[in-house]
This record gives C-alpha cells, sequence and structure tokens, in this order.
C-alpha cells in the first residue's frame, strides 16, 4: 500500500538492487543528506514508515526526526551502539511514533505469509539473491557474506 518506497544505503550494488526491486528513489547516504532529501521527496512532511534493517545507530539515530507525526519505525537492524534521539519531545513524543522490534514476533505467522506471498507471485525474491553455491562451498559463501560480496546467498544442499 505504499506509494513511495526509498532505499537508503552506502553501497551502490544495494542502491541499484533496490531499484531493481521497485523502489521509487534511493539515498546514497555517503553522497546525499538523507534528512534534507527524504523531507523534500515527503513535502516536509516525513515519511509515514520506516524500516531500519541496518544496525547503524547514527542512521537510526537521525531517522527519528524524518518521520512524520503518527509515524510507524520497525528496528529489524541489530544496534551495536546506543540509541539516541537528540530531540526526544519533537522527533518521539510530540510525533505520536509507533516503534515496533523484532523481538517476539510471530515466526510461524510470518513464514506462512511468506510462503503464500512467494506462491502466489507477489513477491519476486530473485533480484536480492546474488549467489547460489553447492553445500560444499558453505566458507566460500560465508566469506563472501561477510565482506560484503552478497546479497542473499542459497546453498544447494544436494551438493
Amino acid at each position: 500500500g505504499a506509494r513511495a518506497v526509498y532505499g537508503v544505503d552506502v553501497d551502490v550494488a544495494r542502491l541499484d538492487r533496490a531499484l531493481k526491486m521497485g523502489a521509487t528513489r534511493v539515498i546514497n547516504g555517503s553522497k546525499e543528506d538523507i534528512s534534507r532529501v527524504v523531507m523534500q521527496l515527503s513535502d516536509n512532511n516525513g515519511v509515514g514508515r520506516i524500516v531500519e534493517a541496518s544496525g547503524a545507530a547514527s542512521l537510526l539515530n537521525q531517522s527519528f526526526s524524518y518521520l512524520r507525526k503518527g509515524g510507524q519505525m520497525v528496528l529489524i537492524g541489530l544496534l551495536k551502539a546506543p540509541l539516541y534521539v537528540e530531540n526526544v519531545l519533537a522527533d518521539v513524543i510530540f510525533k505520536s511514533i509507533t516503534l515496533k522490534t523484532i523481538h517476539g514476533r510471530r515466526i510461524f505467522h510470518t513464514w506462512k505469509e511468506c510462503e503464500r506471498l512467494l506462491a502466489d507471485g507477489l513477491v519476486d525474491v530473485y533480484p536480492v539473491i546474488s549467489h547460489q553455491l553447492p553445500m560444499t562451498q558453505y566458507l566460500h559463501a560465508f566469506d563472501l557474506f561477510i565482506t560484503g560480496g552478497a546479497c542473499k546467498i542459497i546453498l544447494d544442499p544436494q551438493n
């Protein structure tokens, strides 16, 4: 139901992948002022939903400022640094935001819903699959993933 989807990253390959998967606009955080671009794209209202999947505390800390009143933020990324909101009154309390996290999610419901979306052809996952390797190459797969050389990897247990 989203009218516009903005992807934010610093990796050009991931930004290109986001465009292939239907993002309306991508923002390269190393070259553009994320807050300025988001506010410009939203007519200075802010966005209604933010899904933070990077776990980058610096990105998350600033993202509260470009969430609109009544907006929702979902935290998927695992933070390794403290969460800090510079202007708690203006960016959290007076905005009446909803904050959701992944802990305690309905995992079996999520799996079934994902299976349904895939089976019905409503989601194309192939653009995020960067490698398909035999299970025997699992060490290579982990190396690719850890070094940023892969997005999602399928390991084939038959090989």
